[in-house]
C-alpha cells in the first residue's frame, strides 16, 4: 500500500536537480512541472490524511514552502482518465473506487 507508493514517489526524487535536468535534455521546464508535480503528490497525501507518507516524500523533495492538503491531483487524473479514454475506463475506475470505500 503506501510503503509501496512512498518507494516508488521517492527514488525519482533522491536524484539532484542536475541530473534530473540532464535526464530530460536539459529541459528547465521539465524539471518545475516534476517538482510541481510532486509537490501536488504530497498535497493529495495530506488531504487523503496519509499525513506520514506526505511527510516523508516532502522530506526526500525538500518541498518549501510547506504544501497544504488539496485534492487538486485526484480531480487532474481523474480528468485526465475522462479525456483519455472518453469515460470509459473513467466509469469503471470510480465504480471500483466506490466498491472499496
Amino acid at each position: 500500500g503506501t510503503l509501496f507508493l512512498l518507494q516508488i514517489l521517492i527514488y525519482p526524487c533522491t536524484m539532484s536537480s542536475r541530473k534530473r535536468s540532464s535526464k530530460h535534455s536539459g529541459s528547465q521546464r521539465t524539471v518545475k512541472e516534476r517538482e510541481s508535480l510532486y509537490r501536488m503528490i504530497v498535497s493529495q497525501l495530506k488531504y487523503d490524511g496519509f499525513e506520514l507518507a506526505a511527510q516523508a516524500v516532502s522530506k526526500h523533495i525538500a518541498s518549501y514552502p510547506p504544501t497544504a492538503p488539496s485534492s487538486r491531483l485526484s480531480h487532474l487524473v481523474d480528468l485526465g482518465l475522462h479525456k483519455e479514454n472518453d469515460g470509459k475506463e473513467y466509469q469503471i475506475l470510480v465504480h471500483c473506487n466506490k466498491a472499496y470505500c
